[in-house]
């Protein structure tokens, strides 16, 4: 019973916080976006405690309207928040994808040899990386891998290294 009424108490703390949001001018849409990107829940369930909200806040009679400018300012950062969150969320995908390389042994560290650098289409030959599985890490200069790339080493002790390319 007591972890319904803690989960009852942080849903009425969440519905005043969308409140609050409704009543800096921030559109219902953008509030259901941050309901379902805080609080972690379904569009569904984050549509209903928007409305919620908003049903609320229209019988609390202390609401007082913002000004324009004011609601201009508050929407574009709110608006640049909800972007960094989703780079963020996007960013942890990437991440998560390559957790495959976690426990991995470095075999070796080479450079790519004249014939493989010329087979990828470069001009320049970077460095390997030969992991225990067979795969490699080879830098590359951009996504499209339009020729090899310099790696920048660092460590936690502020020590930093360069495994330059070398032209062929």
């Amino acid at each position: 019973m007591v972890n319904s009424r803690r989960s009852n108490e942080l849903r009425s703390q969440d519905l005043e916080r969308l409140k609050r949001l409704l009543d800096l001018g921030i559109s219902p849409k953008g509030v259901r976006a941050y309901a379902q990107s805080t609080f972690n829940v379904s569009r569904q369930q984050a549509h209903r405690d928007t409305v919620k909200a908003m049903a609320d806040r229209s019988k609390d009679k202390r609401v007082k309207p913002c000004s324009k400018e004011k609601q201009k300012m508050i929407a574009a950062s709110m608006n640049l928040l909800f972007q960094c969150m989703l780079k963020y969320k996007e960013k942890a995908k990437w991440a998560k994808r390559f957790n495959s390389l976690v426990g991995l042994r470095i075999m070796g560290v080479r450079y790519l040899t004249q014939e493989e650098t010329e087979a990828s289409g470069w001009y320049s030959s970077p460095i390997v990386i030969e992991l225990s599985d067979g795969s490699a890490l080879i830098p590359q200069s951009d996504d499209e891998g339009n020729d090899g790339g310099a790696l920048w080493i660092a460590n936690s002790k502020g020590k930093e290294d360069l495994a330059p390319v070398i032209r062929v």
